[in-house]
Order: structure tokens, then sequence, then C-alpha cells
């Protein structure tokens, strides 16, 4: 079938091609389904995180159908998607992926799904292994996202970052994630970059590098974030930081506030004025350093957001204040 509109609840659903491959054990089998290939080449799809975390696929809404179970045939290949991600809590335009291929395998009530993307931005694998029905909130499993060869400029100018520039960089990013009725509940994983360079505030850095350890967790009020730097290297200074973050959940203009323990004191010496909104105002750190014996700083940064939601850190502003003990040996 060529030019095949699958119609939903709102929105359609558009698929160039899509064929079906039917076993002769279908015939005889108690399940037929386990034995029907479809695959199904060029369909557009959009999914959707609401404001409450939830995500859903475009088409169905989040009380689409809860029953426990969908039926899917045996096999489902897709080639050549072209998936959008849109994201209720954030400002930003919908960001969109050409070129995905996926496949999908599972019956009644359990779903095992793989996705591989291959961009100017990078190379992506995304496994899935949910329990439910995937077209409603009633589905809860496990994920892992990996990154690799990530070009950091071409990141930033796909999610438009304005208040950095990043002038050049690769990366790699490894998450594992659990889901509960269709929200991301933790994630658990490493992130790598080499060579960075940043610009701000008139400051710019060269050959940044980072390894650090990522967690996050929601309750019922934020999704609170850790992390853990092993290795930073920067302006020929190297150390190693934890930053702590919440994120509240709420939709509105929500201070929150963000703590860095074990910064070395060199480094935050750089970090201050780059990372201020008024550079110019910023005292740096070097009158403590007393000949060197205090190696460590706690940094508490008191964060303003300047949009309707608190997730999109690109438009945030420090305030002026900062709060910081320093520690010696």
């Amino acid at each position: 079938m060529y030019d095949v509109q699958i119609d939903t609840e709102s929105e359609p659903l558009f698929a160039k091609e899509i064929s079906v491959n039917i076993s002769p054990l279908a015939l005889i089998s108690s399940n037929p389904l386990a034995h029907i290939q479809v695959h199904v080449d060029q369909l557009a799809l959009r999914f959707i995180r609401e404001l409450d975390g939830k995500v859903h696929l475009a088409g169905f809404t989040q009380q689409s159908n809860d029953a426990n179970t969908f039926l899917l045939p045996g096999k489902v290949t897709l080639h050549d998607i072209q998936l959008t991600w849109q994201d209720m809590r954030r400002a930003d335009a919908p960001i969109t992926v050409d070129n995905l291929n996926a496949y999908i395998e599972g019956s009644d009530s359990h779903f095992y799904g793989y996705a591989s993307l291959s961009s100017s931005i990078g190379e992506l694998d995304f496994i899935a292994d949910i329990d439910g029905n995937p077209l409603s909130s009633n589905w809860s499993g496990e994920s892992q996202l990996h990154i690799k060869q990530l070009k950091l400029p071409e990141l930033a100018k796909e999610l438009d970052l304005d208040s950095i520039d990043i002038t050049e960089g690769r990366g790699q990013l490894s998450l594992t994630q659990t889901w509960k009725d269709a929200t991301i509940i933790t994630n658990q994983g490493e992130v790598m970059l080499n060579h960075l360079g940043l610009s701000r505030n008139k400051k710019t850095f060269k050959d940044v590098s980072l390894n650090a350890l990522i967690s996050t967790v929601r309750d019922n009020e934020a999704t609170q974030v850790e992390v853990h730097a092993n290795a930073l290297k920067l302006a020929n200074q190297q150390g190693a930081f934890k930053l702590a973050l919440s994120l509240p959940h709420d939709a509105q203009l929500t201070p929150f506030k963000a703590g860095v323990t074990d910064l070395p004191m060199d480094i935050a010496n750089q970090l201050l004025p780059f990372i201020a909104s008024r550079p110019d105002s910023v005292n740096t750190l070097k009158q403590f350093s007393l000949q060197g014996k205090i190696k460590q700083a706690t940094l508490y940064l008191s964060l303003m957001i300047s949009s309707q939601s608190p997730s999109i850190l690109r438009t945030m502003r420090f305030k002026h204040r900062l709060f910081l003990n320093v520690h010696s040996n």
C-alpha cells in the first residue's frame, strides 16, 4: 500500500508505504499476530511530553485506551521515519529528526523496541522494554539512550542556545531510564565531553573536557538532578565537583537553587566571570588564595528562570548574590 493515511482520534498519521508479510503459521496458530510482519516506510510521528511529564504519541490522548493490553503484529519495522519531539514544558519549537530507523516486537502487554539514527549531530541508539499499553498512560518499563560522536556546536544550533556560544567539541552520552505511567522516574548515566570550546560574557575557554556521572530522580514536587564530575579540565586546571539541582514540575516562574561543591578554587575563579550575568561586578576568589592553602570552594547559586517554564535552562539568568564557603586544608 502506498501513500497511506492512518486515522487516529485527532491528527492522522501518514506513511509513504506499508507492506505486510503473513506467515502460513498464522492460519493455525493460537496467536496469529505473532506470525505477521509489517514494514512501514517514511512514517511521520510526533511524541508529546505534557506538563505533567507523561509522554504519548500525537493523535492518541493519554486516555485513548485504558486497557492494559495492545494488539500489535509480531514484528514491525519502521524505515526512514520522521520523528518530532514536542515538550509542552518548554517554549522552544519542537525538535524534528529525519532518517530514523526502528524495530518493534511484542504482543498483548509486553513490547521491545530499538531505534537508531545517524545525523549531522551524532549517532543515536535507543532501546526500550515496556509493559502495558503504549497508546495510553498505562505503561512502564526501562529504556537506554546512547549517543556517540556527538558534535556539540551542531547540537547547540539545533537547541538554539543563545546564552552561550559552543565553538567546538565532541561528546558521548549513555543513560538508563526507568518509566512509570508513561513518565520518566529515574535517569542514571555518564557524559563525556572533549575539546570543548565555550564563549560567554566576552570570556572564552578552549579545550575543556569533562567526565561526569548523571542521576535524576522525579518526586511529587520536582526532579532532583545530581552530577558528579570525576574529571574536569578547564584553562590548564584540573579538578572535580558535584552539582545538585532541583527542577520544579510547575510551569510558573519558579526560582530554584543549584549547589556546587568540591569545586577547586582556581577553577571557581575562572568560572565566576563566565556564568555571572554581570561579569564586571564579580569579585574573583583570588584574594582568598592565601599562598594556595585553600584548595576547594563550595558555591551556591540562586537562579531565576526568565521563561514560562522552569526547565528551560538556556534562558536562565543568575542573581548577583553568590554564596561561597571555602575550605582550607
